[in-house]
């Protein structure tokens, strides 16, 4: 067993992330996720089979343990 209890948790702990939290969600269609902007952290979804919606761009899938990031990137004029 991982020293942080764990596998996930040892796998971010490894990448000097700390504060991990998470949850597992068992949701069929129609279904939607959202997870608030947290300034100055960045977020990881582990997902099971599943399509992305990514906005403009064409939607992706994601097989069981594909890791996806969140960021968010500042820019000075926050209107712009």
């Amino acid at each position: 067993m991982s020293h942080y209890g764990d596998l996930t948790s040892e796998l971010l702990m490894g990448m000097r992330l700390y504060g991990v939290n998470y949850q597992r969600i068992a949701v069929s269609a129609p279904f939607g996720l959202r997870y608030e902007h947290a300034p100055g952290r960045a977020q990881f979804h582990f997902v099971g089979t599943r399509l992305t919606d990514g906005g403009a761009a064409p939607p992706a899938r994601c097989f069981s343990s594909t890791a996806a990031m969140r960021c968010w990137c500042r820019t000075a004029n926050p209107t712009a």
